[in-house]
C-alpha cells in the first residue's frame, strides 16, 4: 500500500547495501557490515538522515525476510538510527513576504523555465504557498481538481496523490481562487 516512488526507493536502497556489503546469500546478512557500510558512506559525505534512511530499507527488508520465514530473526534488528539533528544538512525558512512577493515577481516577469511560463510558474508557487500542497500532490491536479462553484472555492488531492493517503478537499484562499479561475479560463 505504498507509493511506487517509495518502493523504488526503499529497493534501491536495500539493493545498494547488499550491493556494497556483498551479501549473496542470506546468512550473510550482518550487523556489522550493514553499520560499516553506512560509516564509510557517512564519513565520504552521506547526511545522517539519508543513513537513517537505508538503514530503515534494509529493516524493512529483514523484517519482510522473517515474516515471510525465509530467516528466523533480523540480524540488524539492534541496529538503532543516529541522530539526525546533530547533522542538518538544510536549514529551513519560511520566506518573509517581502522575500515571497519577490518571488512571485520575478517568476512572472521571467522567461520560460521547466517547462512553464513564468505566469503558470508564478501561479504554481502561489497555489503551493496558500495549499501547502507537495511537489508530487501538485503535479496531480487537473481542472477537475478545482471547485469554483462550491462556497469556498476548493481544490482536491485524490487520495493515490495525498501524502496521507486519503483525498484531500482544501479550500483555496479568495485571491488563488480568482486567480485560478482566470488562469484556467
Amino acid at each position: 500500500n505504498r507509493s511506487e516512488r517509495y518502493v523504488i526507493e526503499t529497493t534501491a536502497r536495500v539493493e545498494s547495501i547488499v550491493n556494497n556489503c556483498r551479501f549473496t546469500f542470506l546468512s550473510d546478512i550482518s550487523a556489522a557490515k550493514v553499520s560499516d557500510n553506512l560509516k564509510r558512506r557517512r564519513d565520504a559525505d552521506m547526511g545522517i538522515k539519508t543513513s537513517n534512511h537505508y538503514l530503515s530499507a534494509m529493516k524493512i527488508f529483514c523484517n519482510w525476510l522473517v515474516s515471510e520465514r525465509r530467516i528466523t530473526d533480523s540480524p540488524i534488528r539492534h541496529l538503532k538510527k543516529l541522530n539526525a539533528e546533530t547533522d542538518v544538512r538544510r536549514i529551513r525558512r519560511h520566506l518573509s513576504q517581502d522575500d515571497f512577493s519577490k518571488l512571485i515577481e520575478a517568476a512572472e516577469n521571467g522567461g520560460k523555465a521547466v517547462g512553464l511560463t513564468g505566469t503558470e510558474r508564478a501561479t504554481l508557487y502561489l497555489t503551493a504557498a496558500y495549499t501547502g500542497l507537495r511537489a508530487a500532490e501538485l503535479g496531480s491536479l487537473t481542472e477537475q481538481s478545482l471547485d469554483f462553484k462550491s462556497d469556498p472555492p476548493t481544490i482536491t488531492v485524490e487520495a493515490a496523490y495525498s501524502k496521507h493517503r486519503r483525498k484531500d478537499v482544501l479550500p483555496l484562499h479568495p485571491e488563488l481562487a480568482s486567480r485560478l479561475y482566470e488562469w484556467i479560463t
